[in-house]
């Protein structure tokens, strides 16, 4: 079975058309701020970037966003790249190698990844 073809199926905010299995995230987009899931080999996590070409004040726009889950159960990192204003949040070290825990990895992703998109998108950022 695919990782990602539960979520794609499932009605929720990453649902969608099919992805390859190889893929390593699916996101979604509310204001030119993308809320990815990533699945690596070893670990998962939900990823908000903000494109600098796409977006104006970035570091602004980001450092808003980081207000909003300061005092979050949420941990986060900033992992920022030339092209990219990033927040990284860690969701578990388990990931497409652990395939017995498909089911468990994927409600962690999507849970925590809806939870940060309705923050992201309720704020009007």
């Amino acid at each position: 079975m695919n990782f990602w073809e539960p979520i794609r199926n499932g009605g929720g905010v990453f649902s969608g058309p099919p992805v390859p299995h190889e893929r390593g995230h699916i996101g979604k987009q509310t204001r030119n701020i993308e809320v990815c899931l990533h699945v690596n080999n070893g670990d998962c996590y939900v990823r908000v970037w903000f494109d600098r070409k796409k977006t104006e004040n970035t570091s602004e726009r980001r450092d808003r966003i980081k207000d909003l889950f300061r005092c979050s159960e949420y941990k986060y990192e900033d992992a920022d790249t030339e092209e990219y204003r990033t927040l990284i949040f860690p969701v578990c070290n388990k990931g497409k190698n652990d395939r017995d825990d498909w089911d468990e990895i994927r409600d962690k992703l999507v849970n925590m990844g809806t939870d940060i998109y309705s923050i992201i998108d309720r704020s009007g950022l």
